[in-house]
């Protein structure tokens, strides 16, 4: 039993050491940019609420922008991971500025282009960084 127990610790803990160290990539093979949980959460909710827009702006179907819901997420969390990630954002992201950033992607008028975060305010450029400790 102990022999098992073991085994079954050893297996995980290699597995979990190969998934940190595994570089991700994008569609095209290039290194995405480092992530923590706070970026890859941020990441998901963007892309999401960009997603419900582009469906509400009725931008996803047969010959539209996204082929369909999957499309649009793999698509945005790819972009937006480009402009918000860990090497850009040390300490993580803000949840208010988050919000925030939510909450004007999903008021945000199906005429405006939204191709870049930095075209809502709210999202743009490193507002949603959590500012970094001081030493």
């Amino acid at each position: 039993m102990v022999e098992k127990l073991t085994w079954v610790l050893l297996t995980t803990a290699l597995c979990c050491g190969a998934c940190e160290r595994r570089e991700r990539h994008d569609q095209a093979g290039k290194p995405l940019p480092p992530t923590n949980q706070s970026t890859d959460t941020a990441v998901n909710a963007i892309a999401h609420a960009r997603c419900e827009r582009e469906e509400r702006c009725q931008s996803i179907g047969k010959g539209k922008t996204f082929k369909d819901v999957a499309d649009c997420n793999a698509t945005l969390s790819e972009h937006v991971r480009t402009e918000i990630n860990a090497g850009e954002c040390p300490s993580g992201v803000n949840k208010e500025k988050l919000t925030e950033c939510l909450d004007a992607i999903r008021k945000e008028a199906c005429g405006k282009v939204v191709d870049e975060l930095v075209r809502i305010n709210a999202c743009g450029g490193l507002e949603l960084c959590k500012e970094a400790p001081r030493s």
